[in-house]
């Protein structure tokens, strides 16, 4: 029916006729170009090429004369682009391009063919035509080729729009295989998109650009093409105030004469603004200019629920809301339904009659109003003079010759009102399809792509909508009109009739087959805001049944058919299927199926109603048909889709066939009896896609940096440039905060989250990459005090001193037995397994240098630098050399922050850093860091490769980038371009001569404070030919910095953290040793500097002395063993020293006197040092605040030092000195659980750490709670579909698998503790919940956290 041609013994002729005509006027488009050309060289000669092979001829003012494409363009400065030019419906020899220009004039559309025989293009065809003022126009380009590439260019506008926005389409032509590639969106709502979140119209700007892919046929907006809620707020705001101001309650007398018309005018332009925002966006406007287009409006496009609204009928919102609804709909004609329907012209001069008669009859009714209050008034004052009998003769007279007047205007005016409603009335029925003035236009249509390929609106929203704008009168929401009789009509002729078309694409404001009408119809019994879901198929059995039926019934009739549905508006994604099970039997076999792409948001905030709704089963309990949804979860997206609609065979004419003869049947291949599969048009292709890439991997971290209360930043690196979502799940509720950003390549990023909730456990983790399973992390933000309760309230405060991580320096020394050649990896597993406990893990890492060896990386970066200085400034391959200098130096980080147990340790807690020698390089900070004695001193030969001032001076440079890339960033994620520089640290966004300095400075709960020195700074960036001893350990802006935080109130402990000891030797002692054989390393220290090292410590002693209770602990690393030390003021002031160990750098003798005086005021005493003689390599400091019991003000300190040995016996550490250290980049499932049980492995736990990480008391009131209370009545069918899936054999299956590499089969010893338990298995649901469990489990359950698996396992 409709798919077999007509049998034609002249078919070939008139192919060959077609042929020839196509090719004479090609012919003479090519020698009108090329005459075109020679004119257009004379007038370019002179200029040069512009981007894209543009030439523009010398102008100026945006006037004159130019060159596009081929085309010579007239400029006129004074009418600028609007929006446009948008590409509406392309078919094989038609086009449409809507323009809006600002000023009244005669826009010209220069078409432009590129092809081959001129690849910079050659106007074919021009357009003209006389543009309004802010009205848009589509342009009707007829006559071109099939299968061809054109440009439009715009002539009449000024130079910069012509240049700047160029139409580029390609018409369509299917060939032998009948490829269509469509493109489908849906919600674009761009202020959702917060400042620096991923931008999916990139990607489908990238995508549609694209040389070397296909281009896309047509672009399907399926709703929400603008959001126009606020504009539909505002204009309807600015036309009910007016409408107040001129009711008779303001003493006026109505409307003068098109007062209210020049309103509506107004708020049709509050509109139109809405369009030309959305629509000049980057990247949007580019593909609006790229892409043939097609759109149907929804909800997004007017308001929300606009047709089942109760404040928008006319009992709830009278003509104000219809006007306004209107006036939504007429801007929605002029900007998205001109782009396929050239009607519309016609179309609005109807509505603009209409709105005219409406305007004027409300203008009318509000002059005989005004006039019957005229009458009224006068007939009161008659009776007023007859009660009190004037004195005056004839006054009665006079008012009663008044009223006759009144009453003769108000019988004028009667008759005027009466006129103007029949005038309405005539215009309405006008515009009315079906001629009684009710109904408003439908937007159902069929739109034909091609001869076989045709696209049908399906129109469930606007048919609500009467002539004037109002919602047509109805008992309730779920009895308002949802399709109107004549969009019924029109289905029902294209559908049901003898059709050509073969492969019919169905695009609907809402998906046809969302949810079952029971689930439907129980989440909107709630009321309120669920009203909505009257407004969706599932709720309208009837029309739902109908409509799907119908177009089922048309894949039926013809066996070559195919169907595919695309929906919008839920603001969620997903792939289904939909199946008749009435599919006729005699029809095609496995036919009785079609696709759905529920698409969108492209830009919109995503939601998931698929906890809410099933993602399989049948629309109703009568109903024939069923459909499957597999979503795409919480991603913006768009839709590609590839149909195939071939050609049929053209039949064959035999000799004695004549006129009367029946053509063959072309439904039945030879010999088959039924269709040839090879001829049956198919969706080839259907795919929704997210924002996230392929082939993304994590190279670095997550790293968490600063936790606070109520903020906290994780940094990543991800090793290609893509979109990236960092999550954060509350251990507690399950709830998740996330961020979208587009990640750079190589470089590290950190994500900054605020308004968290204080006292939470957060599991971080990421989409958008490949290995996100392995990369996972957590921390707890602290708890803050409740107003009026002391700040004891936010707990116990503890934190781990670590510095100098040097794995690759001094291994015969460090390494102990058992460690089989990875220093330190037991130390680190076990500070991993600590951090990763929730709630009862340290507050804090402070990092006192020596976070990563720069040393081996910056004699590479030095080496690539050179090279890179023979090369010319600003060339390419100096660029290429200085970058990979730079990767060298990240290169360093990528090695340290993967290694076993550092990463793990890395990615949970809260770790701040501070710059050390070796993370800048020892060899950039002279020759006072030499310890063999051999006197370097000018630094210039310290790199190893003789470089000059200049180089090191750019090699400072790099490392100093590099390093804040890394590290500043953990605390400062803006790098000081956010303007928002915190109390206490350095500028990283100043004035170069200003701007080297990184120290900074954080309140860790309401009473402790860290300042983090920087003494590297004038070592770095001071003269290099200056003793050491003379360079200044501290900058002026660093004293600056340090005064403006002891001046900060609130804090009663304060741990200032130093890179280097502040107290060894006396300051005489220092700087004699200083000038020994193999000493030239102290020439660098805080004793050398005695001035620097006297006011500081002075200036913190009157800190502490100023008030009661305050203390203040000095911290420090750079030293090869561990110490305590007192340092005493006088005035009975006394201070802690404690110097950290390295965690596996070589450890050292401890030369310095054991006892000593700064100046006349200041005295310290040492205690019994650690060092290599005692105590195995690697160690770190705990450090625990707790209450003063005498004092309830003060914040105590004790320090523990615990030591790698005491962390082999299990657990994380214990695991990576059995396996050596291997790295833990294997694709093993084992080797993946044991990475990931190393964030919380259990089993043995050094003595310190129990000690000193104790769990709030809250938490064992809580877990005790959830073991005794039952799970509440409400939550127990979920928690029976949860054991129904957890039953599923694949399920057991899977978690079996992850258990066994994970633990052991059950013989870990974590098993026997649920608080070890929890903390061992908790990483490895996590991998499964994410990476392994099925959508119907993950809805039915909280993401796993340590909190719930205890409370299980204790139960």
């Amino acid at each position: 029916m409709g798919n077999v041609e007509s049998s034609n013994p002249y078919a070939g002729v008139d192919e060959l006729k077609d042929a020839l005509t196509g090719l004479e006027t090609r012919l003479a488009s090519i020698e009108q170009g090329h005459r075109s050309a020679l004119l257009n060289a004379e007038l370019d000669s002179t200029n040069e090429d512009l981007a894209g092979g543009l030439r523009p001829s010398q102008a100026s003012g945006g006037g004159g004369g130019l060159v596009v494409a081929g085309a010579t363009v007239k400029c006129d400065r004074g009418v600028s682009v609007l929006v446009g030019p948008v590409v509406g419906l392309v078919t094989a020899d038609q086009a449409r391009v809507l323009v809006e220009v600002d000023a009244h004039a005669e826009v010209t559309a220069h078409v432009c063919l590129v092809d081959e025989s001129c690849p910079g293009g050659r106007e074919v065809r021009r357009v003209a035509m006389r543009l309004e003022a802010k009205r848009p126009r589509c342009f009707h380009l007829e006559r071109l080729l099939p299968g061809e590439r054109y440009l439009v260019a715009l002539g009449g506008v000024r130079r910069e729009d012509a240049l700047s926005r160029v139409a580029d389409f390609r018409t369509v032509d299917l060939g032998p295989a009948g490829e269509v590639r469509l493109l489908a969106v849906s919600g674009d709502r761009p202020e959702a998109v917060s400042a620096g979140e991923f931008n999916i119209w990139e990607t489908v700007h990238a995508r549609v650009s694209h040389a070397h892919l296909p281009a896309p046929h047509l672009m399907l907006h399926a709703a929400g093409a603008v959001s126009l809620r606020q504009a539909f707020e505002d204009a309807w705001t600015l036309l009910r105030r007016n409408a107040e101001a001129s009711s008779g309650s303001q003493g006026g007398g109505g409307f003068e004469p098109g007062a209210w018309e020049a309103v509506c005018e107004q708020a049709a332009e509050r509109m139109r603004l809405a369009y030309r925002f959305a629509w000049n966006l980057p990247f949007t406007r580019e593909v609006l200019a790229t892409v043939p287009h097609l759109m149907l409006g929804g909800d997004a496009d007017m308001y929300p629920n606009f047709s089942i609204c109760a404040e928008l009928t006319a009992e709830g919102g009278g003509y104000v809301a219809a006007t306004a609804l209107r006036l939504a709909r007429r801007v929605y004609w002029e900007y998205q339904r001109q782009l396929w329907d050239p009607g519309v012209p016609a179309l609005l001069e109807a509505d603009a009659a209409a709105a005219q008669a409406a305007c004027t009859s409300l203008e009318m009714k509000t002059l005989r109003e005004a006039r019957e209050k005229a009458v009224s008034r006068a007939e009161t004052a008659i009776s007023e003079l007859k009660q009190i009998k004037p004195a005056r003769k004839g006054a009665i007279e006079v008012a009663q010759d008044v009223l006759k007047i009144r009453k003769d205007d108000l019988l004028e005016a009667m008759a005027k009102e009466q006129s103007s409603l029949r005038a309405e009335a005539k215009a309405r029925r006008l515009l009315s399809p079906d001629g009684e003035g009710e109904g408003g236009p439908s937007e159902c249509a069929l739109v034909r792509v091609s001869g076989s390929v045709g696209v049908l609106l399906v129109d469930s929203k606007f048919g609500a909508l009467g002539v004037d704008g109002a919602p047509l009168p109805a008992p309730d929401a779920l009895n308002q009109v949802f399709v109107s009789d004549a969009s019924w009509g029109l289905l029902e002729r294209e559908l049901l009739g003898d059709s050509p078309l073969r492969c019919l694409v169905v695009l609907s404001a809402e998906p046809l087959a969302d949810c079952s009408r029971e689930a439907t119809r129980d989440q909107a019994s709630g009321g309120g805001p669920f009203d909505a879901l009257y407004a969706r198929w599932s709720a309208r059995d009837k029309d739902q049944e109908k409509m799907l039926s119908m177009l089922f019934d048309w894949k039926s009739m013809e066996p070559y058919r195919e169907l595919l549905l695309i929906g919008g508006g839920l603001r969620c994604a997903a792939t289904s299927l939909v199946r008749d099970d009435g599919w006729p039997r005699t029809a095609l076999p496995g036919g009785g199926r079609a696709r759905q792409l529920i698409v969108g948001p492209v830009t919109d905030t995503v939601r998931d109603p698929w906890p809410l709704l099933p993602l399989e089963g049948r629309l109703g309990p009568a109903s024939r048909f069923a459909y499957r949804h597999r979503p795409l979860r919480q991603q913006r997206n768009y839709a590609e889709v590839l149909l195939k609609v071939p050609a049929p065979p053209r039949p064959k004419t035999r000799p004695n066939q004549g006129k009367a003869g029946k053509a063959p049947d072309s439904s039945a291949s030879a010999g088959s009896g039924g269709p040839d599969r090879g001829l049956v048009a198919r969706v080839a292709a259907a795919k929704i896609i997210g924002h996230f890439f392929e082939e993304v991997s994590v190279v670095v971290g997550p790293v968490v940096g600063l936790v606070q209360a109520r903020a906290a930043v994780v940094l990543v690196e991800v090793d290609a440039e893509a979109p990236v979502a960092c999550i954060l799940v509350d251990s507690l509720t399950g709830s998740e905060r996330r961020q979208l950003k587009l990640l750079p390549a190589n470089r590290p990023f950190a994500f900054k989250f605020e308004s968290l909730s204080p006292g939470r456990h957060f599991v971080v983790r990421f989409e958008g990459v490949e290995n996100g399973a392995d990369r996972m992390g957590s921390f707890a933000t602290p708890l803050a005090p409740a107003r009026g309760k002391s700040a004891a309230a936010a707990g116990l405060l503890t934190a781990v001193a670590l510095h100098g991580d040097a794995p690759f320096s001094g291994q015969g020394e460090s390494s102990a037995p058992g460690q089989g050649g990875a220093p330190g990896a037991a130390l680190w597993g076990a500070l991993a397994t600590e951090a990763a406990r929730p709630f009862g893990g340290p507050t804090c890492f402070l990092h006192l240098g020596g976070q990563v060896e720069m040393g081996p990386a910056l004699a590479e970066a030095a080496a690539l630098l050179g090279r890179a200085a023979r090369e010319p400034k600003g060339s390419a391959p100096r660029a290429r050399l200085e970058g990979a200098a730079a990767d060298a130096l990240r290169g360093a980080y990528r090695t340290h922050w993967n290694l076993p147990g550092t990463r793990q340790c890395l990615a949970h807690g809260c770790h701040l850093t501070l710059r050390g020698a070796a993370d800048v390089g020892v060899s950039l900070l002279g020759g006072g860091e030499d310890v063999d004695g051999d006197g370097i001193a000018d630094g210039a030969s310290s790199t190893g490769g003789g470089v000059s001032g200049a180089e090191r001076a750019a090699l400072c440079g790099m490392a100093e980038a590099v390093y804040r890339e890394y590290q500043r960033q953990l605390w400062d994620p803006s790098l000081g371009r956010d303007g928002g520089g915190a109390p206490g640290c350095s500028d990283a966004a100043a004035d170069a001569s200003a701007s080297h300095g990184e120290w900074h400075f954080h309140k860790l709960g309401p009473r402790l404070g860290v300042f983090l020195l920087d003494v590297r700074e004038r070592r770095l960036w001071g003269p290099t030919d200056a003793p050491p001893t003379e360079v200044p350990l501290v900058s002026p802006a660093q004293w600056r910095a340090i005064d403006q935080v002891l001046g900060l109130a609130g804090a009663m402990h304060l741990v200032m953290c130093s890179e280097l000891p502040l107290v060894e030797d006396g300051p005489d002692d220092a700087l004699t040793k200083s000038r020994a054989p193999g000493h030239g390393h102290l020439a660098d220290g805080w004793p050398a500097h005695g001035p620097e090292l006297r006011r500081l410590v002075s200036a913190l002693a009157t800190w502490q002395r100023h008030e009661a209770g305050r203390r203040v602990t000095l911290l420090c690393g750079g030293a090869g063993y561990h110490l305590v030390s007192q340092v005493e003021h006088r005035n009975g002031t006394v201070m802690t020293q404690v110097v950290a160990a390295p965690v596996t750098g070589s450890r050292a003798r401890f030369w310095a006197e054991p006892a000593g005086v700064l100046d006349d005021d200041l005295s310290y005493s040492h205690g019994v040092p650690e060092t290599g003689a005692e105590a195995s390599a690697g160690s770190v400091v705990l450090l625990r605040f707790e209450r003063d019991e005498a004092d309830p003000k003060a914040l105590n300190c004790a320090e523990t030092q615990v030591t790698s040995a005491e962390c082999r016996g299990g657990g994380l550490g214990g695991a990576l000195a059995a396996k050596g250290g291997d790295s833990d980049d294997s694709d093993d499932d084992n080797d993946n659980a044991a990475n990931n049980r190393g964030a919380g492995g259990a089993g043995f736990r050094a003595a310190a750490f129990e000690a000193a990480f104790e769990r709030p008391e809250w938490l064992e009131v809580a877990c005790a709670r959830a073991v005794a209370a039952p799970p509440p009545a409400s939550q127990r069918p979920k928690l029976k579909s949860l054991y129904a899936g957890l039953a599923a054999p694949d399920c057991v299956a899977a978690l079996a698998k992850a258990f066994k590499g994970g633990l052991a089969g059950g013989a870990h010893p974590s098993t026997s503790d649920p608080l070890a338990f929890a903390s061992a298995v908790t990483p490895l649901l996590t991998v499964w919940f994410y990476r392994d469990a099925g959508d119907g489990l993950r809805d039915a359950a909280l993401p796993p956290s340590p909190f719930l698996v205890e409370a299980t396992a204790r139960r």
